[in-house]
């Protein structure tokens, strides 16, 4: 058995080898943790995380980069689209849509190298009108 601290709870369970698709992306032999205990409080089937880097439980692997490895996405980037009111959000895997993302030119950051998380020095941030 493995614990991991997850947000405020903990998560117990066994290391395990799976074929994980999310629609039409696939990782084969994919070493991840199977959450037997201290997810009941969740409505869900499990939690995959797209952190760009390891964290967690040291036995897992990112599926971003198990994607690339084996050739279903070509970069290790994803993208996500929030819906407003009650249109879907949408997430994308190995790249991103212009069309639906910008009106404008996107402009690049680069992640902060010491954080585990997506987390930049932005020098000013504007969201909405």
């Amino acid at each position: 058995m493995v614990s991991l601290s997850y947000g405020s709870g903990n998560v117990r369970g066994k290391n395990i080898h799976e074929h994980v698709c999310l629609h039409d992306i696939c990782a084969s032999n994919l070493s991840m943790l199977l959450a037997t205990s201290g997810i009941d409080a969740l409505i869900v089937d499990g939690i995959l995380g797209l952190s760009p880097v390891q964290i967690g439980h040291r036995g897992s692997e990112l599926f971003i980069s198990k994607a690339v490895e084996q050739g279903a996405i070509d970069k290790a980037i994803f993208s996500l689209s929030i819906g407003k009111n009650e249109e879907p959000s949408t997430l994308t895997l190995g790249g991103y849509d212009l069309e639906q993302f910008a009106t404008t030119d996107l402009n690049w950051h680069s992640i902060k190298s010491d954080s585990p998380y997506w987390a930049v020095n932005p020098a000013s941030f504007k969201f909405g009108n």
